[in-house]
């Protein structure tokens, strides 16, 4: 089975860095297995798609803006899972906003060129709950943002060492907020750290 980034690099998608944070925010915050990460807006390295829906922006424009707020939360994805999205179990939800005019009422369509990359890349697990709103202004004149939430499952703790851990014996996440990349923090049982004593 082809993995999650062998089928962006077949839709011709290489993953950008992570956008950092403009504002008093962090890029994702992560509470057990959930993590929630931060509106991503329609932002790629030729500058992205700006204006207003329905006005400077057409749909067509518009379903590949939302298409890019994708690309950029899978890129968090990514990050929140350290670097392995095989991790992400379930897309949960997704909330988008589109900067649209006052006589432009196609938002959900909109929304679908995020939608329909999730699918594509996650296959059933990429099928979310979702919100579409239209909205007076978005960020930096932006045409779209959305944010999500995405279910990341545990590392294995002794992958390579030819050993499982007891799934009764797995420890538990602390809750993390808005951590770097790499840094986890754990909550590791007495039995467990001996077991990896052993």
């Amino acid at each position: 089975m082809a993995s999650i980034e062998d089928r962006l690099t077949t839709l011709g998608i290489a993953l950008p860095q992570p956008n950092a944070p403009v504002a008093n925010y962090v890029p994702f915050v992560q509470v057990g297995d959930l993590v929630h990460i931060s509106g991503q807006v329609s932002l790629d390295a030729a500058g992205g798609v700006r204006g207003v829906v329905g006005e400077d922006v057409d749909l067509e424009t518009a379903v590949r803006a939302a298409r890019l707020c994708a690309i950029n939360l899978i890129s968090q994805m990514k990050a929140a899972c350290d670097g392995d999205l095989g991790r992400v179990v379930r897309v949960v939800k997704l909330n988008g906003f589109v900067q649209a005019g006052p006589t432009f009422f196609d938002i959900p369509k909109v929304l679908n060129g995020a939608s329909d990359l999730m699918v594509t890349a996650f296959g059933d697990a990429g099928r979310h709950a979702r919100s579409a709103v239209g909205v007076y202004r978005l960020p930096l004149n932006f045409a779209v943002e959305v944010d999500a939430v995405e279910l990341c499952r545990e590392p294995d703790l002794r992958r390579g060492l030819g050993a499982a851990v007891p799934p009764a014996d797995r420890p538990s996440r602390s809750v993390v907020a808005g951590r770097r990349a790499g840094e986890l923090t754990w909550r590791v049982p007495g039995g467990l750290r001996q077991w990896l004593r052993d």
